[in-house]
């Protein structure tokens, strides 16, 4: 089996190299290509054949920032996994990398081992969130809940979601239509201030919706 395309973009080389060296060194990992910043990442994205499976991007860049990068990534390759980098663990910069389409917030203090769990994770679950992480989605959610509220219908749906249902095969099972499941799931989305199914996964699990 070939090993997993690992693009890394942080602005600072030295960095970049060192993650490079130390994602190299885990077996089934490969990194490909690294980049300055989000836009240099984004003209090879659009002239090559190929793209890389897992993202490491840096949250603080020139030019354009992780969290744009991250919104043109999700946009565009959406199977393309994004983990976020970050010398930062307030929740402003976790949020929003999260509402961008990340799947995962790594701090660049990662060690060795723990960035070996981080990438496996992420290839088996299709999410990683260290404890640190959990702590602040779990505290924003919380947050959240004081003004918004679920019907019983919301959480049905949102039982399906948190399965490897399509959303065909969930219309099927509310007795509704696959465009009804999306506009709910959409909807959900937008009310929550989280983006795509791991998002609303995230958040129904932290709030024991599901």
């Amino acid at each position: 089996m070939a090993d997993m395309k690992i693009a890394i973009v942080d602005d600072h080389a030295l960095i970049a190299d060192a993650l490079a060296i130390m994602i190299n060194r885990i077996k089934g990992y490969t990194v490909t290509n690294t980049y300055t910043n989000g836009n240099v990442l984004k003209a090879d994205l659009l002239k090559k054949n190929t793209t890389p499976d897992i993202i490491i991007l840096d949250v603080n860049m020139p030019e354009i920032s992780g969290q744009q990068t991250a919104e043109w990534v999700t946009a565009n390759y959406p199977a393309v996994k994004i983990l976020a980098l970050s010398m930062q663990d307030n929740e402003k910069d976790i949020m929003a990398m999260i509402k961008a389409g990340a799947n995962g917030y790594l701090l660049k203090s990662i060690q060795p081992q723990q960035l070996e769990i981080a990438l496996n994770t992420l290839v088996k679950d299709g999410f990683y969130y260290s404890q640190m992480v959990n702590q602040v989605i779990a505290q924003s959610v919380r947050n959240k809940l004081n003004v918004i509220s679920v019907t019983d219908k919301e959480k049905e749906l949102l039982q399906f979601l948190c399965t490897d249902l399509s959303y065909k095969e969930i219309a099927a099972k509310m007795f509704l239509s696959t465009r009804t499941i999306e506009t709910y799931s959409n909807n959900l989305m937008e009310r929550f201030g989280v983006r795509g199914r791991i998002g609303l996964l995230l958040f129904a699990q932290k709030n024991a919706l599901v």
